[in-house]
C-alpha cells in the first residue's frame, strides 16, 4: 500500500506480503506445481497489514471494517460464468482435502460454484467474525494460528506457531519518480514492483514518447521499456537512479531494442483499491495471493485458502533465507504534483508492471483523462504460454473450452522453457538467457491497435501476440489497470478501470 496524509503531505509506504518459514532451509527442494505440498505454503502477511494500515491511518472502529465481507460471505454472491470456469480449471484441486470440498462442494459432491447459484462461505463469515472480535492476535498467535501451522505440516511444509507470531509488515520510504512533472510514489523495500516501475518511468522520461496508440515508433519502444524493466534488479537501487536511465536509453538506443537480462515473470494477483475521503488522504493498494487461482495444493484453514506462492519461486526463497520478506512485483503508485495529490494507480495481473506503465503514460504523460485511459488498447506481458494466439475459446458454450484452459495452464511457461533449452545448445551465457528468450517471445497485444501499427511494430522487429478483448481468455498474460484522478479543478474525482477486470467505480 502507498498512502497519501493530507494533514502532513507524506507519503508511506506498507509491504505485508510473504514471509519464509524459519525452518525451510532447503527452498531449492520445495516441490514445484502441479505436485501439493504444504512446503508451497508461505507466512501470510495480508491481515497483519490490514492491522498495521488500520492502527496508523484507520478512522472507522476495527469491528466495522469486516462488516461488509461478512455480510458477502454469509449471503453469497452469484456465480457467473468467469467464476464457472476457473472452478473448472481447479475442480481437482478443490476436491483434493476435506477443507476445500467443504466449501465448494455440496454433501451429495455436486460442485456448488454453477452460474447462476448463490456461492456462500460460512466458515470464512465465521473466521472474519473471529477477527473482528478478537485482532489479528487471533488469527497470528491464537487458534488460527494453531490451525494453520498443524494442516500445513500435515501436509509436509515446516511452518510453525513463531513464524506466525514474530511477523511484522514493514513500513518503507517510497521509491520516487520524477516524471512528467509529477513526482511519482510507489512502494518502497523489500518490494521490487516499486523499483521497476520507478526504472521504467526514469526510460519513459528520457525516451519522451508520442502516443502508442497511434506512432508505431512509440508503440515499439514502449514494449521495449517495459521488457527492459520486467525485474531489472529486485536488489539493487541504481536502476532507481535516473543517471543509470540515461546510461540504459543510450544503450538501448544503440541496440534498437531492450538489453536487459530480464526475466520472464508470470503471475496472477488478486485486485487493487484505490481511494480518497473527504479529508484529502489518498491510498492506493493491491492484494495478492501470488499464485494462480486457489494454487494447486487445495489447502483451507477456516475458510481462508492458503496458496501455494512457494511452488514457482524457488531459486528467490533461497537467496532470500529463512525468516524473510518475499519479494513481491505490485506496484500501488500516488502522483503529487507540487506536494499536492494528483492520482493513485494500481494494477493486476500477470501485466501489471506494463499494465502500469501503459496507465501512468497515458495519463501523467500524454494528459490522456484517467475514464478515457482505461479504455484505450493494451499491450500486456510475454506470451510465455504455447505462443498459439487462437488458445482462447471465443465462445463460452464451446464443450471442450475448459479442457483447452487447463491444457495451455498446465503448459504454462512450456514456450519459455523450449527457448531456453534452444539457447543453452547453443551455448548462450547463463547471464544472457532470459533476454534470449524474452527476445524471442511475442507480446500480447489487444487486437483493438490499429492493425497497420500492429503490422509496423511487427516489421521493427517486435514479435506480437495479437489477441481479442476475451473475458474468457484465461491464458493471456493480462495486465488489469485502473486509477483515482484528483483535480482541483473538478469538484468529484474521476476513476476508472482497464476492461474486464472488474469491481467499479464509486462516489460517496
Amino acid at each position: 500500500m502507498v498512502h497519501y496524509q493530507a494533514a502532513t503531505g507524506g507519503v508511506s509506504s506498507l509491504s505485508a506480503g510473504f514471509a519464509t518459514f524459519a525452518e525451510e532451509t532447503d527452498p531449492a527442494s520445495i516441490p514445484a506445481a502441479p505436485d501439493p505440498s504444504g512446503r508451497t505454503a508461505l507466512v501470510p502477511g495480508f491481515m497483519a497489514g490490514v492491522d498495521a494500515a488500520h492502527q496508523q491511518f484507520g478512522r472507522l472502529a476495527w469491528p466495522q471494517l469486516f462488516e461488509p465481507a461478512i455480510f458477502v460471505a454469509e449471503h453469497g454472491f452469484p456465480v457467473g460464468i468467469i467464476r464457472e470456469r476457473q472452478f473448472d480449471i481447479r475442480a481437482d484441486v478443490l476436491a483434493r482435502t476435506p477443507e476445500a470440498r467443504r466449501i465448494f462442494f455440496d454433501e451429495d459432491g455436486a460442485p456448488l460454484l454453477r452460474r447462476g447459484a448463490k456461492f456462500r462461505q460460512p466458515e470464512l463469515a465465521a473466521t472474519l467474525g473471529r477477527l473482528a472480535a478478537d485482532g489479528v492476535d487471533w488469527m497470528y498467535r491464537g487458534p488460527w494460528a494453531q490451525r494453520f501451522v498443524e494442516l500445513v505440516r500435515a501436509h509436509g511444509g515446516r511452518a510453525t506457531l513463531d513464524d506466525l507470531a514474530n511477523y511484522r509488515p514493514i513500513w518503507a520510504t517510497p521509491y520516487v519518480a520524477d516524471f512528467a512533472g509529477h513526482q511519482v510514489h510507489t512502494v518502497g523495500p523489500p518490494d521490487y514492483g516499486g523499483n521497476c516501475l520507478v526504472a521504467a518511468l526514469h526510460l519513459l522520461a528520457e525516451a519522451d514518447l508520442a502516443d502508442p496508440a497511434i506512432d508505431p515508433e512509440a508503440l515499439y519502444w514502449l514494449i521495449q521499456i517495459a521488457r527492459q524493466t520486467t525485474w531489472p534488479n529486485a536488489y539493487t537501487e541504481r536502476v532507481t537512479d535516473p543517471d543509470y536511465a540515461r546510461q540504459v536509453w543510450a544503450q538501448m538506443r544503440q541496440a534498437g531494442r531492450f538489453v536487459a537480462r530480464s526475466v520472464v515473470d508470470a503471475g496472477s494477483h488478486s485486485d487493487f483499491v484505490l481511494a480518497a475521503d473527504q479529508h484529502g488522504n489518498l491510498a492506493a493498494a493491491c492484494h495478492s495471493i501470488n499464485t494462480s487461482l486457489w494454487g494447486t495444493t487445495g489447502l483451507f484453514v477456516d475458510g481462508i485458502s492458503i496458496p501455494d506462492a512457494a511452488c514457482f519461486q524457488q531459486p528467490l526463497l533461497a537467496f532470500l533465507g529463512p525468516s524473510a520478506h518475499v519479494p513481491c512485483p505490485a506496484n500501488p503508485a500516488i502522483a503529487t504534483r507540487d506536494g499536492a495529490p494528483a492520482l493513485a494507480s494500481s494494477s493486476i495481473g500477470g501485466g501489471l508492471q506494463v499494465a502500469t506503465l501503459q496507465g501512468l503514460h497515458a495519463t501523467l504523460a500524454l494528459g490522456i483523462p484517467v475514464t478515457e485511459a482505461v479504455g484505450r488498447p493494451f499491450f500486456h506481458a510475454a506470451d510465455s504460454l504455447s505462443g498459439d494466439s487462437d488458445a482462447a475459446p471465443a465462445d463460452d458454450n464451446e464443450p471442450a473450452a475448459s479442457e483447452r484452459i487447463q491444457q495451455h495452464i498446465n503448459n504454462h511457461r512450456s514456450r519459455a522453457r523450449d527457448l531456453a533449452a534452444q539457447a543453452q545448445e547453443a551455448g548462450v551465457p547463463p547471464q544472457d538467457m532470459m533476454a534470449t528468450v524474452l527476445r524471442e517471445l511475442p507480446q500480447t497485444i489487444d487486437d483493438r491497435f490499429d492493425p497497420a501499427l500492429l503490422q509496423a511494430v511487427q516489421d521493427r522487429g517486435q514479435p506480437l501476440s495479437i489477441r481479442p478483448i476475451n473475458h474468457l481468455d484465461l491464458t493471456r498474460t493480462r495486465g488489469f489497470w485502473g486509477s483515482l484522478s484528483v483535480n482541483p479543478e473538478h469538484p468529484r474525482l474521476q476513476g476508472g478501470r482497464t476492461p474486464l477486470s472488474g469491481g467499479c467505480v464509486e462516489h460517496t
